[in-house]
């Protein structure tokens, strides 16, 4: 599909509140409801790409290697007013998060040497799990107590990889490489991704990969569940038999869009309750000129939280990477300096 694309940068929208956000010379527009946000200390001094709750604490994974002048090293633990190193961090951008059997999951590329690796913290150390992969890897989900991980993965892992407690092991001959997204819905492993097949999308059975619901004319990015829906991102014009832009929901039976859709690049997709957030580089179809990097749905059309002038939109990146819900509040991590008009170096929160 032909998607309109800004070059310099990308944006957000914050909370509940009908006002322009303060220092925009744009006013707001009726798919624009300005949040109230926070930053969460000093940030960090390069891009957030996942965000994970353990133990109680909001953790933070990406390409980041401080926040202010505490060394972090690609991960950070929120104490709830300042970051702080996770041990002695990690050696490599991290991609992922997750919690898996009481420990914290970590994986992503070594740039420096050469390969996808997957670590995990137990509370005290870091420790490897397996080998790792020649490649990188993108994704990490929990599917019926297993710990899965996606990306592009060496070994004829197909794109897709679970860890049996000794060993990494593909599924089947796998849905192929670059598995961006995976979810756990209706007792499949669904994968999406701009080379996955079929179609974008596949669901795991336990013994095969097939499609679902006819696939998309495109990438997906980003998959999420909501009640009984599978929520699909990506940049697809259509998806199964209905014309839907860049998302919709999977009964199980069939595709629905939701609204007029969201274009750009999405960083991901999260649930929470009757509410669903979607963080990237978004704009409406019918309005390519305001970007921003946090949409809500509001369960007939999509509302930006965070309102970014003209002037923002030429000269800063506002890329949003990663979602998370910690302690009444939607968290936000990304590749911004500003969340609307409030400074926040790479991450932030609203209150909901």
């Amino acid at each position: 599909m032909a998607i309109a694309k800004r070059y310099r940068v990308l944006c957000a929208l914050p909370l509940l509140v009908l006002l322009v956000a303060c220092g925009s010379d744009d006013p707001a527009q009726p798919n624009q409801v300005a949040a109230q946000w926070q930053s969460l200390g000093q940030g960090m001094n390069d891009i957030v790409r996942s965000l994970v709750v353990f133990d109680g604490a909001l953790i933070a994974g990406g390409r980041f290697t401080a926040s202010g002048a505490v060394n972090l090293e690609h991960i950070a633990r929120w104490d709830g007013t300042s970051w702080n190193p996770v041990g002695d961090g990690l050696g490599f951008d991290v991609y992922a998060l997750a919690t898996y059997n009481d420990m914290l999951i970590a994986a992503g590329y070594d740039g420096e040497g050469g390969g996808g690796e997957i670590s995990a913290w137990d509370g005290i150390s870091w420790s490897a799990i397996g080998p790792g992969y020649s490649v990188d890897i993108r994704v990490l989900a929990v599917h019926e107590g297993r710990l899965v991980v996606g990306g592009y993965l060496s070994g004829g892992a197909g794109g897709v990889a679970r860890w049996d407690g000794t060993n990494w092991t593909g599924l089947g001959s796998g849905p192929g490489q670059g598995a961006y997204a995976l979810a756990s819905f209706g007792g499949t492993l669904v994968a999406g991704g701009p080379t996955v097949e079929p179609d974008h999308l596949a669901r795991w059975d336990g013994s095969s990969w097939t499609g679902v619901g006819g696939g998309a004319d495109d990438g997906v990015e980003a998959l999420t569940v909501m009640g009984a829906d599978l929520i699909a991102g990506g940049y697809f014009d259509h998806i199964g038999s209905v014309d839907a832009s860049g998302v919709a929901a999977w009964n199980g039976s069939n595709w629905r869009p939701l609204g007029g859709g969201l274009i750009g690049n999405f960083g991901g997709l999260l649930a929470h309750g009757s509410r669903l957030f979607a963080c990237g580089d978004l704009s409406l179809p019918s309005d390519q000129e305001a970007w921003t990097n946090v949409f809500e749905w509001d369960g007939s059309s999509w509302k930006a939280r965070a309102i970014y002038s003209e002037a923002a939109l030429a000269t800063e990146d506002i890329s949003g990477r990663a979602l998370a819900i910690y302690e009444g509040a939607l968290i936000v991590g990304g590749d911004f300096t500003h969340m609307g008009s409030t400074s926040a170096n790479r991450i932030a929160k609203m209150d909901l």
